[in-house]
């Protein structure tokens, strides 16, 4: 705290300060939450590439916040809780994984994330009180940068919810109609001669070629040489007769 500060501290100053550092502390951790619950989320969002730059640049002020809070608690003569970020960031990634695992995994995520944005809206604007409460008018301009950008996060999505519920419905509709669709899994049909054995032609005793064949394929044990199984005779009919 400034020394300008330490001088007379009231017991309400001496208990908003302590509140202050406390709520620092934990905003920093969830702050850590907040990003390790939307890194994962970005990978779900192909096929919603607004939402994706957008959370992709939230990701980036939130990041910028959590660097602010840092800077509070050092003025105030604190640090973050290791503990606190640990536990809250374990946390933010389980979220992330159960969301990944449903079929609507997408607007769990953006349900979550709106509830989020006003619980750090609520966050920011007890802890700009908290400031002011325990002189330390210095800390509201970065705490007001950081609710002014959690606001507007939570105003994205407040504009943009119903049209992220269609998009989904209609992206889901649109996968179950192909998985649906009678070509839907069928094997590619395949030239029946593809993988066929080559002709091979017949001659009579004077040198004319009389038929051809394909040569029958051989049986464990068996001949396993053309002639021996032209000799042998074919259950198929010739493919071709010459004349003599």
């Amino acid at each position: 705290m400034p020394t300008d500060n330490m001088n007379g501290l009231t017991p309400t100053r001496t208990v908003a300060h302590e509140t202050l550092i406390a709520n620092l502390r934990n905003a920093h951790a969830l702050e850590k939450q907040v990003i390790a619950v939307l890194e994962p989320q970005l990978k779900l969002l192909d096929d919603y590439p607004d939402l994706h730059a957008k959370l992709t640049q939230h990701i980036a002020e939130t990041r910028e916040q959590a660097q602010r809070l840092e800077t509070a608690l050092e003025s105030c003569g604190s640090s973050p809780s290791t503990l606190k970020d640990a536990l809250l960031s374990m946390m933010g990634l389980g979220q992330s994984s159960v969301q990944g695992f449903s079929s609507d995994a997408v607007l769990k995520a953006v349900v979550a994330d709106m509830m989020t944005e006003h619980l750090e809206i609520a966050t920011y604007r007890t802890l700009i009180v908290l400031a002011e409460l325990a002189g330390r008018s210095d800390l509201c301009l970065t705490l007001e940068l950081s609710l002014h950008e959690e606001e507007t996060m939570a105003d994205w999505f407040n504009q943009n919810l119903e049209r992220l519920t269609r998009r989904f419905v209609e992206l889901q509709a649109a996968a179950e109609s192909a998985a649906d669709s009678p070509m839907a899994g069928s094997t590619p049909m395949r030239d029946p001669t593809e993988s066929r054995a080559p002709l091979h032609d017949i001659f009579d005793s004077s040198g004319a070629r009389i038929a051809q064949r394909r040569p029958v394929a051989p049986t464990p044990g068996g001949p396993s040489n053309t002639a021996t199984a032209q000799n042998a005779g074919s259950d198929e009919a010739p493919l071709f007769k010459g004349t003599r």
